[in-house]
């Protein structure tokens, strides 16, 4: 005696089909061959150029998440290498604005051409000179200090006469003072100031080369600041 595995009906032991269900009376149950079919799909191996489905495209509006803040202490990346900034000038000096120029400004005055210039011109170059100078220091300074330096032509022609000779020294120290304090205030590594006119400039007179040591230094200090002015407003 025997039972079918399908629907449990008892069988005669010669029965291979169950009159019950139809099926073979030695066949597994329904039910345990679709889990057997299941679980070999699940375990198999894929075939062979079988490629996996892509995955689904992002959702309308999707927006990738930002990128996380930058770390606590973050320093930006230095200057490249080989960076050299415009020697003798800096212009992060405190109390410095930087600015447009109006104009480039000249900045190859020299004592030699100076002198030169000047004996065969009959000082009409060094008229010339002194009178740019007081022009450029104006165009330089005029919109830090706001003060004005008198023409030079001004000065010699006129109120130089008119004073037996005392406006000329007046002028002198003030556009020195003002020449060197624009050099600090730039943050210019040159010394120039009042100091420089009445040590070279008067009582140098008395060893011949102070007059041209100070007008060498008043010209170098004026192509200074011309050169910055040039670069940086």
């Amino acid at each position: 005696m025997k039972y079918c595995t399908n629907c449990g009906c008892q069988l005669a032991d010669n029965m291979i089909i169950c009159p019950n269900c139809g099926c073979r009376a030695d066949a597994q149950p329904a039910q345990d061959n679709a889990a057997t079919v299941m679980f070999s799909a699940a375990s198999a191996p894929a075939a062979s150029g079988y490629a996996a489905a892509p995955a689904a495209p992002a959702a309308s509006g999707y927006a990738p998440a930002p990128a996380a803040p930058a770390a606590s202490g973050y320093a930006p990346a230095p200057a490249a290498p080989g960076y050299v900034p415009a020697p003798g000038y800096a212009p992060a000096a405190p109390g410095y604005v930087p600015g447009r120029p109006v104009r480039q400004l000249k900045t190859n005055r020299g004592l030699v051409k100076f002198i030169l210039l000047s004996l065969i011109t009959f000082g009409i170059y060094g008229l010339v000179v002194m009178s740019a100078v007081s022009s450029d220091i104006n165009i330089i300074a005029g919109r830090y200090d706001g003060k004005k330096t008198m023409h030079f032509c001004l000065v010699t022609f006129i109120f130089s006469w008119l004073t037996l000779g005392i406006v000329p020294l007046v002028w002198y120290h003030r556009i020195c003072k003002r020449i060197g304090a624009e050099l600090t205030r730039r943050g210019v590594n040159y010394s120039f100031g009042a100091g420089t006119f009445w040590g070279w400039g008067i009582l140098g007179s008395f060893i011949f080369v102070g007059p041209y040591i100070f007008y060498h230094k008043l010209l170098k200090s004026m192509n200074l600041l011309a050169g910055h002015y040039n670069i940086y407003g």
